[in-house]
C-alpha cells in the first residue's frame, strides 16, 4: 500500500483527543504544532512532504467522517480516485450551482503554499456542512505535487469541476429550449 493511504488509514484509527490536536493544528503554520508531530513526522521521509502531511491531517481531523471508504486500503488499488474537483463541484451541485462556490474554488486553485491551508480550511468546511466525503488519499497525493511548476494538480482539478458541473448546464439548456 501507498505510504499516502497508509497515512490516511493511521489517521481514522486515531481517537478523539487525537483529532483534537489535528484540529488545533490548523492553527499554525503546518508542521510547526509540536503537540501533533507524534501522529505525523513516523510518516514523513523527505522534507519536501513535511508540509503536506501536517495540513492534510489537520483538514482529515476538521471533517474524519466524511471519507467514508474512500481514501482507504480497501479497494484503493481498483477504485477510480476522486479529486477535490469533483467533490467541490459537487458542493456547487448541492449549493444550486452557486457563484461563491465557483469563486472559492477558482481562489484555492490559484493559491500558493502559503495561502493553501487556509484556502482548503474554508472548502473542507464547505463540504463537511454538506457532509460530502473527501478522498483524503488522493487530496494528500494532491498536495505533495501542489507546487509543480506546471501546476497540473489545479489543471486536473479545474477539469474535474467542469466536466461535472457541466452537464447539469447542458441539461438546463436543453430543458429550456425543448419548452
Amino acid at each position: 500500500m501507498e505510504r499516502h493511504l497508509q497515512f490516511v488509514a493511521f489517521l481514522r484509527r486515531l481517537d478523539r483527543k487525537a483529532l483534537a490536536e489535528l484540529r488545533r493544528s490548523l492553527a499554525f503554520d503546518p508542521g510547526t504544532y509540536p503537540r501533533v508531530f507524534p501522529y505525523v513526522e513516523p510518516f514523513i521521509s523527505r522534507e519536501s512532504e513535511r508540509r503536506s502531511f501536517y495540513l492534510l491531517a489537520g483538514l482529515f481531523a476538521l471533517h474524519p467522517d466524511g471519507g467514508g471508504s474512500l481514501g482507504t486500503d480497501s479497494g484503493s488499488a481498483t477504485r477510480k480516485r476522486t479529486s477535490l474537483g469533483e467533490v467541490v463541484a459537487q458542493l456547487y451541485a448541492q449549493r444550486d450551482r452557486s457563484r461563491s462556490i465557483e469563486q472559492r474554488f477558482i481562489t484555492l486553485l490559484d493559491a500558493d503554499q502559503d495561502q493553501l491551508p487556509h484556502r482548503l480550511r474554508q472548502m473542507i468546511s464547505l463540504l463537511k456542512a454538506e457532509q460530502i466525503p473527501v478522498d483524503w488519499g488522493q487530496l494528500l497525493g494532491d498536495l505533495l505535487y501542489w507546487a509543480s511548476e506546471r501546476r497540473t494538480v489545479q489543471q486536473r482539478w479545474a477539469r474535474d469541476f467542469y466536466r461535472v458541473s457541466e452537464p447539469a448546464t447542458s441539461a438546463a439548456t436543453e430543458k429550456e429550449g425543448g419548452s
